[in-house]
């Protein structure tokens, strides 16, 4: 009985060693399939379709992703089968979104600067928000203003809500020595005796 137990614990042993095994081969395989792809800046796993590789790019939805890859048809091709004339047109479109999508679906509608329809994408979105919020500042808008104080500026309650680190609270004064006439004048319970 003690024999049969032990063998069977040695045989779940040199299972689990199988597993672990073919667990790390299969780790060393998909690290020399993992192939990287750049597009405008951001290094795309070239292991995923295309409109999902896209949508790691900032300023890149669903939406848009599905129909730019329709607009090339590149359909259900991986990133990494794409041929460099393939990505170059990828490039481009995704530098000038704004002609393949309506104007409803650009995400800066009529510029403050230049009164055009833009769609910025990665770093040119973060530094047109970024240029947003200081021209709000420098004019001295309500948004402005909220940025400014590092307030909510959609309109959020604040008497609950974005308190962290903003102040201290109720600190609580230490009390004094009792005077010995009051002392004389308390009633047991805590309360001051009527006169």
């Amino acid at each position: 009985m003690v024999t049969e137990k032990k063998e069977e614990r040695g045989k779940e042993k040199k299972g689990k060693e199988k597993k672990d095994i073919a667990k790390t081969e299969h780790k060393e395989s998909n690290a020399q399939t993992h192939r990287i792809v750049r597009l405008l800046e951001y290094a795309l796993n070239g292991d995923r379709k295309v409109s999902a590789a896209m949508r790691d790019i900032k300023g890149i939805g669903y939406r848009i992703a599905s129909i730019l890859s329709k607009k090339l048809n590149t359909g259900d091709k991986l990133l990494a089968d794409l041929d460099a004339d393939e990505i170059s047109h990828l490039e481009t479109a995704l530098k000038n979104v704004n002609t393949f999508v309506p104007s409803w679906m650009i995400n800066h509608k009529n510029d403050q600067f230049t009164g055009t329809n833009l769609h910025p994408v990665g770093t040119d979105l973060e530094l047109a928000v970024k240029n947003d919020i200081e021209f709000m500042q420098k004019i001295k808008t309500y948004k402005g203003i909220r940025h400014t104080q590092g307030q909510p500026v959609r309109g959020q309650r604040t008497r609950t809500s974005f308190r962290k680190g903003k102040s201290v609270g109720v600190v609580k004064k230490k009390s004094a020595p009792a005077k010995e006439g009051a002392k004389k004048s308390a009633a047991p319970g805590g309360k001051t005796a009527k006169k």
